[in-house]
């Protein structure tokens, strides 16, 4: 279903992911599967996925909201930095690194692994 080894580190099946569970897409779409198992004629080597109007300006980031029965996602806040920080942090030392992620290990990272492609 992934080009990538370890799906979770798939990036656009992250974002499909997304834009599934926010319903984004003008077709009947309800999972990633769905997605990858549509067949492809040729010479088209893609599928174009079309979204609803009104998510077309909805940030596929946005700010956590935390209520008393559940924490959710804002329907049109923006993800702020801070936040992504704070959560980078608490997730890197969650699973056991010996000091916190910033944004630039993930930048690095990310290069080092299209450069070991190429």
């Amino acid at each position: 279903m992934s080009e990538v080894k370890q799906p979770i580190f798939d990036v656009i099946v992250l974002v499909l992911t997304m834009a599934i569970l926010d319903d984004a897409f003008l077709a009947d779409v309800h999972s990633v599967e769905d997605i990858f198992k549509t067949r492809v004629s040729p010479p088209r080597r893609s599928v174009r996925l079309k979204f609803k109007e009104d998510k077309l300006n909805v940030p596929i980031c946005r700010q956590p909201v935390s209520t008393s029965s559940e924490m959710t996602t804002h329907p049109i806040k923006p993800l702020k930095y801070h936040t992504y920080l704070y959560y980078l942090q608490r997730l890197s030392l969650a699973v056991g690194m010996i000091r916190a992620m910033k944004p630039y290990d993930l930048r690095r990272g990310t290069g080092e692994a299209v450069d070991s492609e190429f």
